[in-house]
């Protein structure tokens, strides 16, 4: 079938992109009558075709792809917008090309065309990347840094400075499927298996970075503030649950002795964790090293009840393994708690799911276990499913006056971006 004269011009616009390109892409997601914006900066890395969903559920022969470009965002992270002309309600695709030396020259040509009914990408060409402020440092976590594919740093609006990561699931395999997880598990990644001696150069590598102060003459931390240049720990979490790893005792061993090399003992190991191996021997070992290494665990507890938690996490785990998981630990070393609440459909969580919550808290407590710290916090990452968005700002309070009402315990709050003046 012939392409249309608007098909045609989409393609040939698309095609124009390079590596190397500044593109600015405004999404709107859209959930009933309600519409959540993301706006994202970035440099241009790849453009590839992949299979679409579609690709599995119609005849073997009618195959269904579509064109994905991949970009960097100032942070580093590399984020994917879905090129796709198959589904759904029109839309317009503006490509601004800069004209002249300033960037708010433009000639903008607009094309009609059909895209997802949910995420609308808006791209345009820019002359000049936006500058950076601490919200944009927080609002992505790169896996990828440099040519290293195992461990990478972040600016963590939780540690307050420096987090350097180690991914122990590059193959993006994980034993939960969160409806608000931000990594994409579609496309298949180049790394499979985690390389023990270069993930151990690797960390050694970043660690040198950060405690010279060279990583600040990168670009994507240049712009890092004072008070957050500084390094507070190093974690394990990744693109899937950190303690599957099948020989995770010995890499937190060898991760710890790559940290006393360079005298950071007193620099914090995290691991964070949806705490389903726990029980585990060769987990229960790497938990007393990451113990006698300064060493901390964050636990995630999304859920009060068994069908919140099942219709959150997408896991055959059941609800009570996690919590019998998380008491067992609590009960030999205090545990920090993660929580992650959204909207779903543009409902918050009920008042009855939050009771119950704070119940499985208590629970824990009266199983002798201790808890250290509640961290409450909404969606701050484009999330794996469009009916999903975050709390505001005065929810998420709500919810950590309730945590400290009704258990005692010291919570804190993490916004999500983009809210509304009038709801934060």
């Amino acid at each position: 079938m012939p392409l249309t004269e608007t098909e045609a011009e989409s393609r040939r616009l698309y095609a124009e992109l390079e590596p190397g390109d500044k593109v600015h892409v405004d999404h709107t997601i859209k959930v009933g009558l309600s519409s959540w914006h993301k706006t994202i900066t970035g440099t241009v890395e790849y453009k590839e075709r992949r299979r679409n969903g579609m690709h599995y559920k119609r005849a073997n022969d009618d195959k269904v792809y579509t064109d994905h470009l991949v970009l960097r965002l100032e942070d580093g992270e590399l984020t994917s917008v879905t090129m796709d002309e198959f589904t759904g309600a029109a839309d317009c695709l503006s490509f601004r090309i800069p004209q002249g030396d300033g960037p708010q020259h433009f000639v903008t040509r607009n094309l009609h065309r059909q895209t997802s009914g949910r995420r609308h990408p808006q791209l345009a060409f820019m002359s000049q990347p936006s500058p950076q402020d601490a919200t944009s440092l927080f609002s992505r976590h790169s896996r990828k840094f440099s040519d290293q594919r195992f461990v990478y740093p972040v600016v963590s609006r939780r540690s307050g400075g420096i987090s350097i990561g180690v991914n122990l699931n590059p193959d993006k395999i994980c034993n939960f499927d969160c409806i608000y997880c931000q990594v994409e598990r579609v496309s298949h990644s180049v790394t499979r298996f985690v390389e023990s001696d270069a993930l151990l150069a690797e960390l050694d590598n970043t660690l040198r970075l950060v405690t010279s102060g060279e990583i600040y003459d990168d670009p994507l931390f240049s712009s890092t503030p004072e008070n957050l240049r500084r390094l507070n720990d190093i974690a394990f979490s990744g693109d899937g649950e950190p303690t599957t790893y099948r020989n995770f005792d010995e890499i937190i061993d060898k991760c710890a002795e790559v940290k006393r090399r360079h005298g950071l003992e007193y620099v914090k190991m995290v691991l964070i964790t949806n705490a389903s191996m726990f029980h585990r021997p060769g987990v229960q070992r790497g938990l007393k090293i990451l113990e006698r290494n300064n060493g901390e665990i964050w636990a995630k507890l999304d859920a009060g009840t068994e069908d919140y938690f099942k219709l959150v996490e997408r896991t055959k785990i059941s609800f009570r393994q996690v919590l019998d998981n998380i008491a067992a630990a609590a009960r030999e070393r205090p545990l920090v708690i993660q929580t992650m609440f959204m909207k779903i459909d543009g409902q918050p969580p009920s008042t009855e799911e939050l009771d119950e919550y704070c119940n499985r808290l208590n629970e824990i407590l009266e199983a002798g276990g201790s808890l250290k710290l509640v961290q409450v916090y909404t969606v701050a990452r484009l999330p794996a499913e469009s009916n999903v968005t975050p709390l505001s700002h005065k929810e998420v309070d709500a919810i950590v006056e309730r945590v400290k009402a009704k258990t005692g315990l010291t919570a804190e709050p993490f916004y999500g971006p983009n809210v509304p003046a009038e709801e934060a």
